[in-house]
C-alpha cells in the first residue's frame, strides 16, 4: 500500500475549524436549542459555566485532539480517494458521516434516551464539521 502525505498545517486548520463550527453551532445558532434538548435546568447551566473552567478548559482540550484526529483521517481518505473541489469534499465529508457518524450516533437514542431532535441536531453539527474540514483539506493539501 502507496504511503500518503499530509499537510500537518493543513490538519491543524481544519482542527481549529471544527471547534469554530462547534462553537456556532451550539453557540449563538443552536445553543439555547441544544441545551433544552439536553435537558439542562437553567440553574444548573449557570452553576457550569461559573465554575467549570478547569473542566471545560480539560472538555475542549480532548475536543480539539478528537478534531485533530478527525481532520488526519479526512486527509487521508481524501488522498486515498482523489478527492478534489467542492463536490469532492461534499462527498467525501457525506460518506464517511452517513456511513459511522449516524450509525455510531445513533446510539445516545438507542440507550441512553437522547431525543431525536437531539440526535439530529448533533450529526446536522457532524455533517457541517466533516465538511468544512474536508474543504479545508482538499482545497489545501
Amino acid at each position: 500500500m502507496e504511503t500518503l502525505s499530509v499537510n500537518y498545517f493543513a490538519i491543524l486548520v481544519a482542527g481549529l475549524s471544527a471547534m469554530v463550527t462547534g462553537f456556532l453551532w451550539y453557540g449563538p445558532l443552536f445553543g439555547k436549542w441544544w441545551i433544552e434538548l439536553m435537558g439542562w435546568p437553567k440553574e444548573e447551566v449557570q452553576k457550569m459555566q461559573k465554575e467549570g473552567s478547569a473542566t471545560m478548559g480539560k472538555n475542549y482540550s480532548i475536543t480539539f485532539v478528537m478534531a485533530l484526529l478527525t481532520a488526519f483521517v479526512i486527509a487521508h481518505f481524501a488522498q486515498a480517494i482523489g478527492a478534489e473541489g467542492v463536490q469532492g469534499a461534499f462527498q467525501l465529508a457525506f460518506w464517511l458521516w452517513f456511513g459511522f457518524i449516524i450509525t455510531s450516533m445513533m446510539n445516545s437514542v438507542l440507550w441512553e434516551g437522547k431525543s431525536w431532535k437531539l440526535y439530529g441536531l448533533n450529526i446536522s453539527y457532524e455533517l457541517v464539521k466533516m465538511f468544512v474540514m474536508a474543504l479545508i483539506l482538499i482545497f489545501w493539501p
